[in-house]
């Protein structure tokens, strides 16, 4: 939204990535989930998870892994700034060794203002 006063970009993105890359000898969606959740804390700045949750997506199961973190291009805005604070949701979808990962993510402050263009986008994914 250009008219947004939101200091993040909303986005999604969607990557593919071999179950190996997340962790060894993960077999269940659970376990894979906690794997990426401890994979993002190390990487994200003041990453908090708020929630995993069951879902679908493209009609099939998957794990959705809601969070908070700071990001990184935030912190250089300057000591007397305050930090944006961006949320975003993984959806973890697992086919054999292929780990399908889709990332919605924005500005906290508008995040659930997007639930209709979420809605709409997971809607629209099919995972292959």
């Amino acid at each position: 939204d250009p008219f947004s006063s939101a200091q993040f970009p909303t986005g999604v993105t969607v990557q593919q990535v071999d179950v190996t890359t997340v962790g060894r000898n993960l077999s269940l969606l659970s376990d894979i989930a906690l794997a990426w959740s401890t994979r993002q804390a190390r990487n994200l700045q003041a990453y908090r998870s708020l929630a995993v949750e069951q879902t679908t997506v493209g009609g099939q199961e998957a794990l959705v892994v809601d969070y908070a973190y700071i990001p990184q291009a935030t912190t250089s805005a300057g000591s007397g700034s305050i930090p944006v604070v961006a949320r975003a949701q993984d959806f973890l979808i697992q086919q054999d060794e292929t780990l399908t990962i889709i990332t919605l993510a924005a500005d906290a402050n508008i995040f659930e203002a997007e639930s209709k263009t979420w809605g709409a986008i997971l809607n629209t994914i099919e995972v292959q």
